[in-house]
């Protein structure tokens, strides 16, 4: 599981994490896709218009030697020619007009057996045309697998029909016509979409790449100048060029910069006010209260000579005249500390000591 781990956790990191890696592979596996489908129908419409063509072909062929023989017959019958002897000539003597244009090969049902020419064998025509010529006249068509002496095997088409004999019967003659330079023809195309396909990706994924460096560039540089201004830099600013909507972006990114920086300013100036004033206050804040804890504390040394009542309240003024004196004490020390003259030291405190001592410095005004 870990291993697989590792080796899935990458590419998903990098899809994840890389928009110019999610556009150029979206624009390769569509490239694909798309080029695959138009390839193959392509492919299937020039194979079903070369084999079209060819079935055509076939058949005006098959038919001019088909009727050429039929001549042939009639006239060796009418010699008295023996059957055999004469089926074997015009088996020959078509297959030789045939092999003049490369076109097809011959078979001819005998008296005896098949009479072939060349190397194929009686077996390239198929057992269903054999049924259909023996059942009704006309030239038939169908393709076939041609087969030939060596053992090798290629597409073809079979056309097939019976020739009549004066005197002797009908006999089955079948054109073979391998499909040759038909297969070479489609190796060609399949080999040509293939190369061309392969281009095509290649093309598209450079142009896809360049596509996503346009788009990224100007967005990694609004990442970057936020990052700058997160950091502080309030100064840092987008550079912006022509007026499309990443131009926009980036003046929008520098508009947003500029008003950040004005309220941060602002607020600074807001501060150093409030620092100031905190530190004025505290200032003076400090002779009143200079003069108030002096007859605090005379009246917290004379009450004794008071009555309980009094001698309570004096003891009260003093700790709240005290509590008072240190609070400003410390806005004075939160003032320098605001204003960089003093740094902050932390010293651990005992939070028990700290709650009873105000529990009991408003015991007094709970019991009330």
């Amino acid at each position: 599981m870990s291993r697989l781990l590792r080796v899935f956790g990458t590419p998903i990191r990098l899809w994840r994490g890389s928009l110019p890696v999610r556009v150029v592979a979206s624009t390769l596996v569509a490239s694909i896709l798309v080029l695959g489908l138009g390839g193959w129908l392509l492919l299937q419409q020039v194979t079903a218009g070369v084999l079209d063509t060819k079935q055509r072909t076939a058949l005006a062929e098959a038919s001019v030697a088909y009727e050429s023989a039929q001549r042939q017959l009639t006239a060796a019958n009418a010699s008295g020619t023996n059957v055999n002897e004469m089926l074997t000539q015009l088996a020959f003597e078509v297959a030789n007009r045939g092999s003049v244009t490369d076109q097809y090969q011959v078979v001819v049902q005998g008296p005896v057996s098949d009479i072939r020419s060349g190397s194929i064998e009686a077996e390239s025509v198929p057992e269903s045309l054999r049924r259909t010529v023996s059942e009704a006249d006309n030239l038939w068509i169908t393709p076939t697998l041609v087969q030939y002496t060596d053992g090798s095997s290629e597409p073809g088409y079979a056309v097939g029909g019976s020739l009549l004999a004066p005197g002797a019967g009908r006999y089955q003659i079948y054109f073979i016509f391998p499909l040759t330079d038909e297969v070479r023809t489609l190796e060609v195309m399949q080999r040509a979409a293939l190369t061309t396909g392969a281009v095509m990706v290649i093309a598209l994924t450079l142009v896809s790449t360049m596509v996503a460096r346009q788009v990224v560039l100007p967005v990694r540089r609004a990442r970057l100048a936020a990052e700058r201004l997160a950091s502080g830099e309030l100064g840092a600013r987008m550079e912006v060029h022509g007026t499309d909507d990443l131009a926009s972006l980036g003046t929008s990114m520098n508009r947003m910069a500029t008003e950040l920086q004005g309220q941060i300013t602002q607020l600074e100036d807001l501060s150093r006010v409030q620092q100031r004033f905190v530190s004025d206050v505290s200032h003076e804040l400090r002779t009143p209260l200079t003069t108030v804890r002096m007859a605090s504390e005379m009246l917290y040394d004379s009450r004794d000579e008071f009555p309980p009542l009094m001698a309570r309240s004096a003891e009260l003024l003093h700790d709240e005249v005290e509590r008072f004196q240190s609070l400003l004490d410390d806005l004075l020390e939160i003032s320098r500390f605001d204003a960089g003259a003093a740094v902050l030291v932390a010293e651990p405190i005992d939070l028990a000591d700290l709650t009873q001592t105000e529990i009991d410095a408003l015991s007094g005004l709970a019991d009330r």
